[in-house]
């Protein structure tokens, strides 16, 4: 019984490390026979650099030579007192920006996508247009980007192994005086 409970503690504990190859699905809209999806990454989105990805599909099947733009505006910006990342914070950002998303940048090749620097938090419409064989498809929806992590954050797992193996020593000294006894 113990060594399923460790399995199902491991697996409930590192749910949030496993992530698809497109990050967190946005929005999904469908229009006739074409379907539009948008995937971020980071989870949670943030400000700062991103991967937007667009997945594509007419009847079902994925299409892969369409040329796809993606046009982001800031709707809500929210005000922040927080630290903001350097490439954010240079020139004060745009509020609106059109992207060419390809297929090149994507991690998965049945996706187009761009890497955008989103420079504030807030709410964001994305409008994605994709022309294949003159066929238009546009569709648009929002993203909620949230504040952006603090600096340390990024150390702390760094800073976590040394408590780590002063703990796992704690253990083994623990055990040994229990033997002692």
């Amino acid at each position: 019984m113990k060594p399923i409970l460790l399995i199902v503690s491991a697996i409930l504990a590192f749910r949030a490390c496993a992530f698809a190859d497109g990050g967190t699905m946005q929005w999904k809209q469908t229009s006739g026979l074409w379907s539009v999806a948008l995937f971020s990454q980071p989870a949670p989105l943030r400000a700062g650099p991103a991967d937007l990805s667009v997945l594509l599909q007419k009847n079902g099947e994925p299409v892969l030579d369409a040329q796809v733009t993606m046009q982001l505006v800031c709707e809500e910006k929210i005000s922040d007192t927080q630290w903001r990342p350097s490439c954010c914070s240079m020139d004060g950002g745009s509020a609106q920006m059109t992207l060419p998303a390809t297929a090149g940048q994507a991690a998965n090749r049945l996706f187009y996508s761009a890497a955008p620097v989103l420079p504030w938090p807030g709410r964001w419409k994305v409008r994605v247009t994709a022309v294949q064989n003159q066929e238009t498809i546009s569709a648009e929806g929002e993203l909620f980007v949230q504040n952006p992590p603090a600096p340390w954050m990024a150390y702390l797992p760094w800073l976590l192994i040394p408590v780590a193996g002063i703990g796992f020593f704690a253990l083994v000294q623990a055990a040994k005086n229990a033997r002692k006894r």
